[in-house]
């Protein structure tokens, strides 16, 4: 039997967290089987769904407890019963960043509403308001919680960043491809190499060594990485699952298809190309 611990196999950022409402899922279905709310000011109770995991732990290696309420007892037999089949429980963070009495109102709606049968394939078309800064997080994108800012500890030249998430998002092309591209490209910059990221929410989700750039076969006035993953190098685990956001804030308006190239070594970022421009006056 496949038992568990803990959800969280990584450091939390908590500024990133706050209160949430969180779901366990059964993994053989993905249907949801508890709701519940955690964390809060000053992160208390970010350890909340940790707990579930610690009292079915304890309910699989004692006798029964009698003294266990109903609605206890059949959580855990469920946790039980997804250890026994060689899964595990899944965590997904269904809103976060809430004050407590947002995320009380929050659980309780939820709570309301799975009391009827949903049909997975919901009519709404859009995802509701609120996603960028307090929406799901799942195993997919659970990196947004602990990315920390890029800081190397070296100088690391010519890295190129690209944002790849609507290539991913909108046109179901993986990491790699999104961001080998195909971009417009000068001689001059062609002829630099260094490393490619490729950024999701602000989150480096691969980094390339460039080995060289080609003319695309389908498009002759744009280039295409040709180069290997190097998300686990001395250099590339620098650059990978790390937060960009503070060097891409500074170069302003970043049009779809273009990219930037910086100079990084520990606490600076050089623009060597993409920096905004400052106006006088």
């Amino acid at each position: 039997m496949i038992m568990q611990t803990t959800f969280w196999n990584y450091k939390i950022d908590v500024k990133k967290l706050g209160g949430y409402v969180y779901a366990l899922i059964d993994p053989r279905d993905d249907s949801i089987f508890y709701i519940g709310k955690g964390g809060g000011l000053e992160a208390q109770g970010n350890k909340r769904p940790d707990r579930h995991l610690e009292e079915a732990l304890n309910y699989c290696n004692q006798d029964e407890d009698d003294n266990l309420k109903k609605k206890d007892r059949r959580k855990l037999e469920k946790i039980k019963e997804i250890w026994a089949s060689n899964n595990l429980v899944k965590l997904i963070i269904i809103r976060r960043m809430m004050n407590p009495q947002e995320t009380a109102h929050l659980e309780a709606a939820l709570i309301d509403a799975c009391k009827y049968k949903v049909n997975a394939q919901l009519t709404n078309i859009p995802d509701g308001s609120g996603k960028d800064e307090h929406g799901l997080v799942n195993e997919s994108n659970a990196v947004s919680l602990y990315a920390q800012p890029v800081n190397p500890d070296r100088e690391i030249k010519n890295v190129w960043i690209f944002h790849i998430a609507k290539a991913v998002k909108e046109r179901g092309r993986n990491y790699f491809d999104a961001t080998k591209g195909y971009w417009r490209v000068g001689k001059k910059f062609r002829e630099m190499g260094g490393y490619a990221v490729g950024l999701e929410d602000g989150i480096s989700r691969i980094v390339i060594k460039i080995n060289q750039w080609r003319p695309d076969e389908n498009y002759p006035d744009k280039y295409v990485i040709h180069g290997v993953q190097d998300n686990d190098s001395e250099i590339g685990s620098q650059l990978y699952e790390k937060d960009f956001s503070a060097i891409t804030q500074k170069s302003g308006a970043w049009n779809f298809g273009s990219y930037l190239i910086v100079n990084l070594s520990p606490d600076t970022a050089y623009f060597v190309k993409g920096k905004k421009e400052k106006k006088n006056g």
